[in-house]
């Protein structure tokens, strides 16, 4: 059990490494439009805010992803000769990910 949790916990941090200049900008972004009191009516500050809250969402369903199906390796999916399970495992994954970035950006 506790090696299962060492293991998710580096593929974790693995990941966060991975995606650091997405996450740094987004959160950067989001703190300098919340933090210094930008008008956020400004439709500048709007744009920058909703992208960098879309591109957090697109992170965290990349991670929920990969927690609920561990199993599906997509680049495996894409190769594969068996066409049910490149297409079963692309819609499966997709409805999934469409539902949490459109769960976060439209505030559900």
């Amino acid at each position: 059990m506790e090696i299962k949790f060492k293991q998710r916990c580096a593929t974790a941090l693995a990941e966060f490494r991975r995606l650091k200049w997405a996450i740094g900008i987004s959160v950067g972004t989001m703190l300098l439009l919340d933090a210094y009191g930008i008008n956020p009516m400004n439709r500048w500050a709007l744009l920058a805010h909703k992208f960098s809250t879309i591109t957090l969402a697109v992170i965290a369903a990349h991670l929920i992803r990969r927690e609920i199906f561990p199993y599906i390796d997509l680049s495996l999916a894409l190769t594969s000769k068996d066409r049910g399970y490149a297409v079963g495992s692309a819609v499966a994954v997709s409805v999934l990910m469409a539902a949490i970035i459109l769960g976060v950006a439209l505030g559900l």
